[in-house]
């Protein structure tokens, strides 16, 4: 019993380091249209940089399946975190092609700087 209680509690504490890890990352968190993961923000300027952060925290970048949950985004994200490194859309990786959300209407290949990620995490 006592070794289920160390056990227990190593385990609890590894997870609550790693949630706290996961924010410290995150230039911002926001919730998502679905309410099953949330959004954070990574302050990444390469996909590839942005997808390997987000996978070591255990998401995935942003898959966006339509266009109610890219028009949450645009409100959610304006500016601000605009563009930013993005999966998937329509559930259609485009065979692997980096995509960036533009918060002013569009998802398509990289035209420009890109600053931020945006990676989905379980909740």
């Amino acid at each position: 019993m006592r070794f289920f209680t160390i056990l227990f509690g190593v385990t609890i504490v590894s997870i609550c380091f790693s949630a706290i890890v996961s924010d410290a990352l995150c230039v911002d968190n926001i919730p998502t249209f679905d309410t099953i993961t949330k959004y954070c923000v990574l302050d990444k300027e390469s996909w590839a940089d942005a997808n390997t952060e987000c996978n070591r925290m255990g998401g995935t970048l942003a898959e966006i399946f339509g266009p109610d949950e890219f028009a949450y985004l645009a409100n959610k994200l304006q500016q601000k975190y605009s563009p930013a490194w993005v999966g998937s859309w329509n559930t259609d990786d485009y065979q692997k092609t980096p995509l960036v959300f533009y918060s002013g209407g569009a998802i398509t290949p990289p035209t420009s700087n890109i600053n931020y990620g945006l990676c989905e995490l379980p909740v």
